[in-house]
C-alpha cells in the first residue's frame, strides 16, 4: 500500500520510538532523514575538534580527542541505527542476516580500528579498509526503493545488442526516462569493442608505417590521424553515455543526480591523483576512485524498479 512521503519529523520520531525494533521495515525516506541528521551532528563536532587542537598535523593527542568526540554520539546512536539498518535492508528486499553481516561487520571493523593506539594505525589499516568496503555496499543497498514497489519494464524493455546500439544514438541527449539493464550493458560491450578496434587500428597503422618507412617520417602523421579519430569518436559518445547512465540510474531506482557524486567524483580524484605530490595523497585519491567506481558498478547492475516505494510496515 502506498502512502505519503515521510517527513523529517516522522523519520526522527520513528527512529526514536523503534530504537530496539529489529522487526518490520523502514522506508528509504525514513533511513536517509536520520542519516542526514546524524551527519549534521557528528561531522561538525569532528571538524571542530580537529581545528581547535592546533596546527602541526595529526598526532596521538589530537587523534584521541577526535576519536572520543566521534565515539560518544556513535555509541548513543549505535543500537537505534543498527535496528534502522536491519529494517531498511528488509524493506529493500534483503533478509536481515545481510544487515547483521554487512552493517555489523563494518561496525566491528570500525570499532576495532578506533580502539587501536595511534602508533598502530598503519599496521592495521586493513580494518579501516574492510569497514569502508562494507559501508559502500550498505550505501548502495539503502539507496534502493522498497522491494515490493511495483516493478515495471524499462522504457526500452529487454533489448538485444543491435537495438541497444540503435537506442544509444537515437536517445543521444535524452536524460529523462529509463533504460533497462540489457540496453545499458549491451552498449558497454559495443563501447569496449569500438575502443579495442580503434586501438587495434592505431597499432596496426603504426606497425605498417614503421615497416614500410624505417626512417619513421610517416609515423607521426599516422599517430596524429589515429589519435584524432579516437578522440573524435570518444567525444561523440560522451553525451549519449552520460544520458544512458542517467536513465539506467533512474531505472534502478536511484536519482540520476548521484552521477555527480560517482562519475563526477571519479573524474575529480583522478585529476587529484595525477597532480598530487605525496604518496599518501595518491593512495587516498586512488582509494576514493575505486570506491566510487564500485558504487557506480553496483547501481548499474541493479534490476529495474519503479521510482516510488511503499510505506514502512
Amino acid at each position: 500500500m502506498k502512502n505519503k512521503r515521510m517527513s523529517w519529523g516522522s523519520a526522527i520520531k520513528e527512529y526514536v520510538t523503534r530504537a530496539f525494533d529489529f522487526k518490520g521495515r523502514s522506508s528509504r525516506a525514513a533511513y536517509w532523514w536520520v542519516a542526514l541528521t546524524i551527519g549534521i551532528i557528528i561531522i561538525p563536532l569532528t571538524f571542530w575538534v580537529g581545528f581547535s587542537t592546533g596546527a602541526g598535523g595529526l598526532d596521538s593527542a589530537r587523534y584521541n580527542q577526535i576519536r572520543i568526540v566521534s565515539l560518544i554520539p556513535g555509541l548513543i546512536f549505535l543500537i537505534p541505527s543498527f535496528s534502522l539498518a536491519v529494517r531498511r535492508y528488509r524493506d529493500a528486499g534483503l533478509r536481515a542476516i545481510y544487515a547483521y553481516v554487512i552493517h555489523g561487520g563494518s561496525l566491528v571493523a570500525s570499532l576495532a580500528f578506533d580502539a587501536l593506539p595511534f602508533e598502530m594505525m598503519r599496521s592495521y589499516f586493513a580494518l579501516s579498509f574492510i569497514a569502508m568496503i562494507l559501508s559502500l555496499i550498505e550505501f548502495v543497498i539503502v539507496l534502493r526503493p522498497s522491494y515490493d514497489a511495483e516493478k515495471v519494464a524499462a522504457d526500452t524493455g529487454a533489448v538485444g545488442p543491435g537495438h541497444a546500439f540503435k537506442l544509444f544514438w537515437k536517445q543521444y541527449v535524452q536524460f529523462k526516462g529509463r533504460s533497462s539493464r540489457s540496453a545499458y550493458w549491451w552498449m558497454v560491450m559495443w563501447q569496449v569493442v569500438i575502443e579495442l578496434g580503434l586501438y587495434g587500428l592505431s597499432f596496426g597503422t603504426v606497425s605498417v608505417l614503421l615497416r614500410n618507412d624505417p626512417a619513421g617520417t610517416g609515423v607521426l602523421m599516422g599517430l596524429l590521424f589515429t589519435g584524432m579519430l579516437l578522440w573524435v569518436i570518444n567525444l561523440a559518445m560522451l553525451i549519449p553515455s552520460l544520458s544512458l547512465a542517467a536513465r539506467r540510474y533512474r531505472d534502478a531506482g536511484v536519482s540520476p543526480w548521484w552521477l555527480l557524486a560517482t562519475r563526477g567524483g571519479m573524474l575529480i580524484f583522478v585529476v587529484t591523483m595525477s597532480t598530487t605530490t605525496t604518496q599518501m595523497g595518491v593512495y587516498i585519491s586512488a582509494g576514493i576512485v575505486v570506491a566510487l567506481f564500485l558504487i557506480d558498478l553496483i547501481i548499474v547492475l541493479w534490476p529495474s524498479h519503479q521510482q516510488h516505494s511503499v510505506a514502512a510496515a
